[in-house]
């Protein structure tokens, strides 16, 4: 009986050079600028924007001359940790396979474009349908109900990179 190892030692050297690396989906610098808008003009950069709609944030209307509460909609967190998994078990056969025959780095461009289309499935389905609703007042204020979804440069900005 004869066993050819070879695939599976080149299998685990190239998850050795993966082990040193990380993909991260996020808002990074060389994403974060915005430009004004006709309706838009603060400086706030997309960072912090992402920020206070994935955490939530009490913010001073100058509306209402009081406190408000921008409810927490997680557009990075949620749903990675809601889809990521599954996605993994569904296309892991692939990925070891793509592994095995390409590069780390072609293996990990592959898990940040899957960590990316799972982030802007979130913003096309309202968070996979757990963000919550805009009060009647901001869709009548913004002439929309699309949630976190204005000029698109929010969405727009969110990327992925490997480190």
């Amino acid at each position: 009986v004869r066993l050819n190892l070879t695939p599976l030692r080149t299998l685990r050297r190239k998850m050795a050079e993966v082990g040193s690396q990380r993909v991260q989906v996020g808002i990074f610098s060389d994403h974060d600028s915005r430009t004004p808008t006709k309706d838009y003009h603060d400086e706030t950069s997309n960072a912090t924007l992402g920020a206070i709609h994935e955490f939530g944030e009490p913010s001073w209307s100058f509306l209402f001359q009081r406190m408000v509460l921008i409810p927490e909609r997680s557009f990075l967190r949620m749903p990675l940790m809601l889809r990521l998994g599954d996605e993994l078990r569904r296309l892991g056969p692939a990925l070891g396979f793509q592994l095995l025959r390409g590069s780390a780095t072609q293996f990990l461009k592959q898990l940040g474009l899957l960590g990316h289309a799972i982030v802007d499935e979130a913003f096309a389905t309202r968070g996979y349908g757990q963000w919550p609703q805009l009060s009647s007042l901001t869709i009548e204020l913004k002439k929309s109900d699309a949630i976190l979804i204005e000029s698109g440069q929010l969405r727009n900005s969110i990327t992925y990179r490997i480190v």
